[in-house]
């Protein structure tokens, strides 16, 4: 068993690289703010009614932007714990104790911004579901009961945001077809009047700084 550990111990930091970046899109969506902004954004562009602009690519861009600008407290704190420990990733001790330091900064991050409702509800769930065996295992800072708890909190917040931000695009909608109404001009389509309105209301709010900047603030705490 120890030849066949000494045989694999060059590879092993190459084969946790890959692992890890491989898992990364993964973790980028379920563990991080991107779920929350990128949400935010797209039903923002709905709700204006604007279904081509910005394009889904240069949302996706500025979810990902502010959440790195966002997530690098996290990484640099993990790395400077890393850094502490000393440590090197030669064999599997090595790459376990780098994991439980990885997994320590990363699950601090992920206990700020998850309900406790839904982390208590994650973990009813897992020991009604998992294996007695795993009974041990059920935790706050288990990985796979806070990633679903934390993704589910994301969601939640995601779209509470966003019906603050469709209200007033609803009753300017609505304002509209009804002076288009009173007015007989039913042969007018709504929307060619209450577009330019809204977009007039969201630049004169200056609201794309307003919403980008409240979205990277929510996570200040």
């Amino acid at each position: 068993m120890d030849q066949l550990a000494d045989k694999f111990a060059p590879i092993l930091p190459t084969a946790i690289l890959v692992m890890s970046l491989s898992l990364l899109p993964l973790l980028v969506v379920m563990g991080t703010s991107f779920t929350k902004i990128s949400i935010v954004l797209v039903l923002l562009r709905n709700a204006l009614g604007v279904q081509g602009a910005p394009s889904g690519l240069v949302l996706n861009a500025t979810a990902l932007t502010l959440t790195v600008f966002i997530m690098v407290p996290v990484a640099d704190s993990i790395f400077l714990n890393l850094q502490a420990a000393h440590i090197r990733i030669v064999d599997w001790d090595s790459a376990v104790k780098a994991y439980d330091i990885v997994s320590k900064g990363y699950s601090d991050y992920l206990l700020k911004f998850t309900n406790q409702s839904e982390l208590g509800f994650f973990k009813d769930a897992a020991k009604k579901i998992w294996p007695a065996s795993l009974g041990d295992t059920i935790s706050d800072t288990n990985m796979l009961i806070l990633l679903p708890a934390h993704l589910t909190s994301e969601l939640t917040r995601a779209f509470q945001i966003a019906f603050l931000l469709f209200l007033p695009f609803v009753i300017i909608d609505m304002v509209v077809s009804n002076v288009l109404l009173a007015m007989g001009a039913m042969m007018v389509p709504p929307m060619l009047v209450s577009l330019p309105v809204k977009l007039l209301l969201f630049v004169s709010v200056n609201g794309w700084t307003l919403l980008l900047h409240n979205l990277v603030l929510s996570y200040a705490r």
